[in-house]
């Protein structure tokens, strides 16, 4: 199964703040614009992104939020 996550989507789960760990493996379409956006979620520690679409850009975005 493949997973589609668009930045909308990804702002709805990033409002999720209590949420610590996002299991993303094997998703296609992540946009830096999503990874961004859940960047954001104040209490994540886990986000497994094996097998996905991020790009190095994808990447740099969501450690530009992280840091």
């Amino acid at each position: 199964m493949q997973l589609s996550l668009t930045a909308d989507a990804a702002a709805i789960v990033a409002a999720q703040t209590e949420l610590r760990r996002l299991d993303l493996a094997y998703a296609k379409w992540l946009t830096p614009a999503a990874l961004q956006a859940l960047a954001a979620i104040p209490r994540l520690t886990e986000l497994d992104l094996t097998g996905s679409s991020v790009t190095a850009a994808g990447l740099a975005a969501l450690g530009a939020n992280r840091s």
